[in-house]
């Protein structure tokens, strides 16, 4: 009799044992050979990225290592027009020293346009206006500090704690979707020697 249950829990056990073996098995299968193509995909984009790095232009020297020609990062300076609203007169006077360019030219360019209308008909209009290309990096933090003291028409001193609250938040979103640098950075060619060695 006891003989007979331990036969039993063996054969039980061997059972069990084998159910979780298979079990695995189709599992392996499963991952290895059914969906090996899914799931190859699925770890290929959650692990490869492709970046386009350009990269910076070498520099040309003379005998004694003294630069001849050189490059610099520069920023592209874009502007929002649909966020600037009643303040385009007030943004262009800002923008046209930092910029050396002329207010009428920035007034015109800050101006909202409509680029095409949607399926209902409406108006989509242009959030993505070149101000100017090859800024330098220092001007762009210039730029960068000018629009972020600048108000945007809004007094914060009569407000309530709440309503202040608000009012920063909005100023801090515009200042930073007003005017905005691309992305993508280029470059600017710099010739520390003017016409010296231009033809190398």
């Amino acid at each position: 009799m006891a003989k007979l249950r331990q036969y039993r829990r063996l054969v039980g056990l061997t059972i069990l044992i084998g159910v979780a073996f298979v079990s695995l098995g189709y599992r392996l299968v499963d991952l290895q050979i059914l969906r090996h193509e899914e799931l190859s995909n699925d770890a290929r984009k959650q692990t490869q990225v492709a970046f386009s790095w350009e990269p910076r232009r070498g520099e040309i020297r003379d005998s004694r290592g003294n630069p001849l020609a050189t490059s610099v990062f520069v920023k592209t300076v874009c502007a929002n027009p649909t966020l600037i609203s009643n303040q385009v007169t007030e943004v262009a006077s800002l923008l046209a020293p930092l910029l050396s360019t002329n207010e009428a030219y920035l007034i015109d360019r800050l101006q909202p346009r409509v680029i095409r209308t949607n399926e209902s008909g409406n108006p989509v209009y242009d959030k993505y206006v070149v101000l100017k290309r090859k800024v330098k990096v220092e001007e762009w933090d210039q730029i960068k500090a000018a629009m972020g003291s600048y108000s945007f028409g809004i007094d914060t001193n009569r407000l309530n704690k709440a309503e202040k609250t608000a009012a920063v938040n909005a100023q801090t979103s515009l200042r930073n979707n007003v005017i905005f640098a691309d992305r993508r950075e280029d470059q600017l060619r710099i010739y520390p020697n003017q016409n010296l060695a231009a033809h190398v």
